[in-house]
């Protein structure tokens, strides 16, 4: 009773001036400080269970004469660790496809990755893992399509990777090629943003193209925004995207 009684003539401090900024400011600490806590967590545990796969297939290569040998490990393991055999077998998938431990991205998580493992077409894994970063590596990316149709002059093109930047209101074209840059895809590229420049809607930048060539020898990555309009990226756009730089050095940590 006077445990409610209290409660009820309790009254809230007062707020002073200037309140109610402090109050955002903290909060936006604690959330972003909370981010960064379940990220790391993350990332030790996609760390972890990639030292655990490999740690089961070294057990396999020395046992590789002994038919079966993985399958009753993963169910031993499965068992005394309390984990579920599909998982156990997930890792083990996991350091497969990822042997070099360099090449797992700190961007993504273990949910991330066990949809990439099961992603047999290396191509194909590489279309999710760009998207899936460039996702993950800004606020503003915001992912809208793979291999996105488009009609120009009167022919069907795709385009890769479509993106929106919610921050600069604006598509961001991404055109991948598996092999060096060439004249032609800049082009190719230029049209593009013509197209969407033409069709942008009502309180939409003009686009933005990011170009990415990687061949066995090199990785190069571009960004353009149309024939004589590099001056606008530079000025307006460059502060709200990662540099070219920058997403060539994240881009190598996966080959």
């Amino acid at each position: 009773m006077t445990k409610n009684k209290l409660s009820k003539s309790t009254k809230l401090p007062a707020k002073f001036e200037g309140y109610d900024d402090l109050l955002r400011d903290v909060k936006s600490i604690i959330e972003k400080g909370l981010s960064r806590v379940y990220q790391a967590v993350d990332n030790l545990k996609v760390q972890t269970y990639w030292q655990v796969g490999e740690r089961i297939v070294r057990e396999e290569l020395a046992h590789k004469e002994r038919a079966g040998y993985g399958k009753r490990v993963a169910e031993r393991l499965a068992i005394d660790l309390n984990f579920s055999e599909s998982n156990i077998w997930r890792m083990v998938q996991f350091y497969r496809t990822y042997p070099i431990l360099a090449s797992v991205m700190r961007e993504l998580s273990w949910t991330h990755y066990i949809y990439l493992i099961i992603i047999q077409n290396q191509e194909e894994r590489r279309f999710y893992e760009i998207q899936t970063t460039l996702n993950r590596w800004s606020n503003g990316f915001a992912f809208m399509a793979r291999q996105q149709k488009v009609l120009i002059a009167d022919q069907w093109e795709k385009i890769d990777l479509l993106f929106y930047h919610v921050l600069l209101k604006c598509y961001v074209i991404v055109d991948l090629k598996a092999r060096e840059l060439k004249r032609g895809d800049v082009e190719q590229v230029t049209r593009y943003l013509t197209y969407f420049r033409d069709h942008k809607t009502e309180g939409d930048r003009d686009p933005i193209a990011l170009i990415i060539c990687q061949s066995h020898k090199r990785i190069d990555v571009y960004y353009s925004a149309g024939k004589d309009r590099d001056d606008i990226f530079v000025a307006e756009y460059k502060t709200k995207l990662p540099s070219e730089e920058e997403i060539k050095k994240k881009l190598k940590k996966l080959k």
